[in-house]
C-alpha cells in the first residue's frame, strides 16, 4: 500500500476526437486530443500524453495507441508523457515494460516523462533499470534527436 497513490479515480472513457493542429513556434503538432490521449508530434519525434488514470479501466485504448507506433511502423521511437497521471496500476506498469522491450527490439526508444508520484512507484518497482526515464517532454524528444 503506498498511501493515496493506489487509490484509482472514477474514470469516464471518452473517444479520442481526432484533429491536426499545428504550432509552428514550438515546432507542434497536435495529431489528436480526448480525455484520455493526445497525441502530438514535436520536432518530428511522436508524444503520446496519458491524460487520465493508467489502469485496467482504460488499459486497452492506451495500448493499442502505443502498439500503433510499433505495427503501424509509424515511428522508431516515441515520448509516453505521464505527467497528468494520478494513479497507474501493475497492469499499465506491464504494459509499459512491454511496449519498451518492443521497442527496444526495432532498435527504437521509448522514453517516459513521469511526474513525482509516477517517479516514486517506478523506483519502487525498479522500473528505472528497465526504461528510460526523463524530467520534461522537452528533454525526452532532445535525447531521441541526438540519437
Amino acid at each position: 500500500y503506498y498511501g493515496d497513490v493506489m487509490k484509482p479515480k472514477e474514470s469516464t472513457l471518452i473517444e479520442i476526437k481526432s484533429e491536426t493542429k499545428t504550432d509552428a513556434k514550438k515546432n507542434e503538432t497536435v495529431i489528436s486530443s480526448g480525455e484520455i490521449l493526445e497525441e502530438k508530434n514535436i520536432n518530428g519525434v511522436p508524444v503520446l500524453k496519458i491524460n487520465s488514470d493508467f489502469s485496467l479501466m482504460n488499459i486497452g485504448k492506451i495500448q493499442t495507441a502505443i502498439n500503433s507506433y510499433l505495427s503501424d511502423k509509424k515511428a522508431k521511437n516515441l515520448v509516453v508523457d505521464l505527467t497528468a497521471l494520478d494513479f497507474i496500476d501493475s497492469a499499465a506498469i506491464g504494459v509499459l515494460v512491454k511496449s519498451t522491450l518492443l521497442m527496444r527490439q526495432y532498435q527504437g526508444i521509448m522514453a517516459l516523462v513521469p511526474n513525482e508520484k509516477m517517479n516514486t512507484i517506478f523506483r519502487m518497482t525498479n522500473l528505472l533499470s528497465i526504461v528510460k526515464i526523463f524530467n520534461s517532454v522537452d528533454e525526452a524528444v532532445q535525447f531521441i534527436q541526438s540519437k
